[in-house]
């Protein structure tokens, strides 16, 4: 301890110690102590500077808290000759909250070494020094000291001290999980803080439990139950903690802007500014929020000012704020459009320096790369960069779908897909650009149906909040990193000779044309600034994938925002003119030029509320094509036929649950006695009708729900003719899970349904009608095919919802 050796005569002079070497002189605040210091010795020296020390907390004085705390240990050192654990270890902290790594990396080495720190001590020692490792972005380092901290807690299990701490470990290793794009590991982190945080933590703990799991939603993109967290934080924090408080009013910032409400975000982001002046680290990220705030707001002068203000503390460094600073520098070439050789040049070695960093052995920061390769994808584009282009976004892809399938928890996963939804969005486009189709199609069915996937072939899944998911394969985690690195050494220079169709990493899936259909059309949906876009892949099993865009005129981008803003749209009254515009937005030419034959159709999550059979195709509908078939994915159309062989028609059960109050109600009636009348061979059938009003929700007398379907043992064929029994709601991301959906994870191959509000006369006309078709013998599809045909053609005054508003979904 020689340093404290060192300032011992420096510390028996309170005026010494207590002088501001800003100003030179002892603060009024503090004055009052140099004469309680009087003649008592070191022991009055220790009272006085503990003093000393609050006064200096509570006023933010960060310079005469250190002073304090150092002359404090070097006076008790002397009278005891025991390390003074505390306040070394506050110093340690002082030093890194101002950013003076290598003196708080001294002193946290003196203290780990010294043999008489207690084990509260020794615990936190080892957080802070992960705290350190966090903000150079050593992030596997600082997880292993978490490991040391939280086992020397672990051998006091009684000890109530030790278990605070332990929370506090857990909490900070949930922020270097977080840090380094392992969200599911930060989940399971932060329920650890809160078990070792007992049944009544003190309000400090309490705010560090709501910061970090806001945190956590923050970049999941939970915004909404981040802002009410961080809310709640800033509260706990309030005369407890004023810099925590501080970063949980800017986290606020950072959600109000996500929220689209720029004014309140910038607002609230000008007055931080003014409360951080004196905290260059806080400036700085206040400085990124408005930077954010500007370039939603497609203000350059105003971006370009911000990024020039942040840029003697952001831009020569290695944390997270820099690697963010940089990549807002390349943002802006692509949102601003900035040609010049100069500017898209720095932007490009910017993200290279983001490239870098962020792979470096140790960090593994997943979610900086994606950003930065996102970007790099963009800029490469528009610069007609076209293997740079491939390569970046396919690479982000790659790290959007290592954090989306690590997700345990199901709400977390669809929302990470949804805040990826620009990443994906650009893949499937440059690859239909570039004439990629079969990876188009990969592209547009990634995440699209996995639970369901997932539940076709273990139906318990279905009925759990959480379903436990593997790490994502070592495999494709070091596929990206082969990828960053050459992408890393490409972005010196504008060259794009160097890669090759060949270097181009994998995607992390593929779509295949089922066999039992003649075409299959997956879609894809992109909402952004200029509009609504479709992206069409349309394949078969006897030739390669087509792709296409178009962009959807206006009254057709109207109508798709009613379908996302509603959870049950009415589309009764669309103009013939805008379902005509949108059934060209849709379906490819290519369908209205082949001949007829069976069609699968994996729709957008978003457009399970359209009747499909009812889309014009020229001068037909697409029902007039040949049979067809939603799925919620091409993948759990595999598993639906791959999870048993179809069973041998015989006297297959019959089950009923209808509506005798329903319009039409006695034509099914009727249908069905025949139906089981009948001596020819038949599948097992169940007929529900009845009300539901709005994906999701029951319907009939029994209220029959999803979980109901779901848990069922069901025959082969389901009818669910019912207003939305066969539609999901309408958000990107989520898988589609409707009634329907529950009845083929229940155990039937076929599922009819209704995408929204259908009429009740008319579908009992084509429920009647279908089972008639079926006890010839039809396919289902074609069955209901066949239906609807005859009661459009029989009552030329039925709009699309009421003849085509039943689905077959398989």
């Amino acid at each position: 301890m020689d340093a404290l050796r060192h300032h011992l005569e420096w510390s028996r002079s309170p005026r010494l110690v207590l002088t501001d070497p800003r100003s030179g002189c002892v603060p009024d605040w503090l004055a009052d102590l140099l004469v309680a210091a009087g003649d008592d010795g070191l022991a009055g020296l220790t009272a006085v500077y503990r003093q000393a020390e609050r006064r200096a907390h509570q006023r933010e004085n960060r310079v005469l808290r250190i002073r304090a705390l150092l002359a404090e240990a070097s006076v008790e050192f002397e009278r005891t000759g025991v390390t003074p654990a505390e306040p070394l270890y506050y110093v340690a902290m002082q030093h890194r909250l101002a950013r003076s790594a290598t003196a708080a990396h001294y002193w946290i080495a003196v203290l780990l070494s010294r043999a008489d720190i207690a084990p509260l001590y020794q615990a936190r020692l080892w957080r802070e020094l992960a705290a350190l490792h966090e903000v150079d972005g050593s992030y596997e380092t600082g997880l292993a000291c978490i490991k040391e901290s939280l086992a020397i807690c672990a051998r006091h299990p009684a000890d109530g001290a030790l278990q605070a701490a332990a929370s506090q470990s857990h909490l900070q290793r949930s922020t270097l999980l977080r840090l380094s794009g392992r969200y599911a590991e930060a989940r399971l982190a932060i329920a650890s803080a809160q078990d070792a945080s007992g049944s009544s933590p003190a309000p400090f703990v309490r705010g560090l439990l709501a910061l970090r799991t806001a945190g956590l939603d923050l970049v999941i993109g939970h915004l909404d139950d981040a802002e009410r967290r961080y809310a709640e934080a800033a509260e706990l924090f309030d005369g407890v903690s004023a810099n925590n408080r501080r970063y949980a009013i800017l986290r606020q910032v950072t959600c109000l802007r996500g929220q689209g409400d720029w004014d309140a975000a910038a607002t609230l982001a000008t007055r931080l500014l003014d409360d951080v002046a004196d905290d260059p680290y806080r400036t700085g990220q206040v400085l990124l929020e408005l930077a954010e705030v500007e370039i939603e707001r497609r203000n350059e002068t105003g971006l370009t000012l911000v990024l020039d203000q942040a840029a003697p503390l952001l831009s020569e460094g290695d944390g997270v704020e820099s690697l963010r600073w940089r990549t807002l520098l390349a943002r802006s070439a692509v949102v601003f459009h900035k040609s010049d050789a100069a500017t898209v040049q720095r932007a490009r070695t910017a993200l290279g320096e983001v490239l870098q960093i962020a792979s470096r052995q140790g960090r593994g920061d997943v979610t900086r790369l994606l950003m930065a390769l996102h970007t790099l994808a963009e800029l490469s584009a528009v610069h007609e960069l076209p293997f740079t282009s491939l390569h970046a976004t396919r690479a982000a892809v790659l790290a959007a779908e290592i954090q989306r399938i690590a997700m345990t928890n199901t709400e977390d996963r669809w929302q990470m897909k949804r805040t990826r939804e620009a990443v994906y969005s650009l893949a499937a486009l440059l690859h239909t650009q570039h004439g990629r189709h079969a990876d188009t199609a990969a592209v547009l069915e990634l995440g699209k149906a996995d639970l369901i996937e997932l539940a076709l072939g273990d139906p318990v899944l279905s009925l759990l909040t959480e379903n436990l998911a593997p790490s994502p394969p070592l495999e494709t985690q070091n596929e990206l990193a082969e990828a960053v690195a050459l992408l890393t050494d490409l972005t010196d220079s504008l060259s794009d000779i160097t890669l090759s169709a060949r270097t181009m990493p994998p995607l992390p899936g593929t779509a295949f044309p089922p066999a039992g259909f003649d075409q299959s059309l997956t879609i894809g949906l992109i909402d952004d600034e200029r509009g609504w876009t479709a992206i069409r892949a349309l394949g078969s099993p006897t030739a390669t994938w087509s792709s296409s865009t178009v962009t959807a005129p206006a009254n057709v981008s109207t109508l798709l925002t009613r379908l996302v803003r509603s959870p049950a749209p009415n589309l009764r009254g669309v103009s013939n003119d805008t379902w005509r515009q949108l059934g060209r937005f849709l379906i490819p030419n290519e369908l209205g030029d082949s001949h007829s034959g069976s069609l699968l159709v994996s729709p957008d999550p978003r457009l399970w509320g359209i009747p499909w059979s009812a889309l014009p195709l020229g001068e037909r509908y697409l029902v007039d094509r040949g049979p067809l078939t939603l799925t919620p994915s091409l993948l759990s159309h595999s598993a639906l036929q791959q999870r048993r062989p179809v069973p041998p028609l015989g006297s297959g059960p019959v089950n009923t649950h209808l509506d005798d109050s329903l319009c039409g109600s006695e034509l099914e009636r009727d249908a069905l006695q025949r139906w089981s009348e009948s001596t020819r061979p038949r599948p097992g059938l169940l007929y529900i009708t009845g009300h539901a009003s709005s994906p999701e929700s029951a319907i009939g007398a029994e209220r029959l729900d999803f979980d109901t379907l779901s848990r069922a043992h069901l025959p082969e064929i389901v009818i669910l003719n019912g207003c939305w029994t066969g539609a999901s709601r309408p958000v990107y991301g989520r898988d589609p899970f409707s009634l329907a959906v529950g009845a083929l994870i229940g155990g039937a191959k076929h599922a009819i349904a209704g995408s929204g509000h259908i009429g009740s006369e008319a579908s009992a006309h084509i429920g009647s009608g279908l089972l008639r078709h079926l006890a010839k013998g039809l396919e289902v599809a074609s069955a209901l095919r066949q239906a609807q045909i005859t009661v459009r053609d029989d009552h030329p005054e039925a709009g699309p919802l009421d003849w085509g508003g039943l689905v077959a979904v398989g």
